[in-house]
């Protein structure tokens, strides 16, 4: 009989051990999934704040462009102007 509870107990703490290897194990592979996933979102972020930023300086380019062609038409129109007086 104590053959067979030594035997139920080194079962019992097998399978406690095994468990607790086991929930270590998946802590460690979480740890590891979350830290790349944590890195692949700051790799995206900085990769949408450059590809913003470069819209934006081109959008400011256009809007200078622009202006500056208004502004140049704007004079070109007023020189016609006074040429004629």
């Amino acid at each position: 009989m104590s053959g067979k509870l030594a035997l139920v107990i080194g079962l019992l703490v097998g399978f406690l051990v095994t468990g607790a290897a086991a929930l270590v194990g998946l802590k460690l592979a979480k740890d590891e999934f979350d830290s790349r996933v944590l890195s692949e979102k700051e790799a995206a972020y900085h990769k949408g704040l450059q590809e913003g930023t470069r819209t934006a300086a081109s959008l400011l380019d256009e809007a200078a462009l622009k202006s500056l062609r208004d502004e140049n038409a704007a004079l070109r129109k007023r020189i016609e102007e006074l040429e004629k007086k």
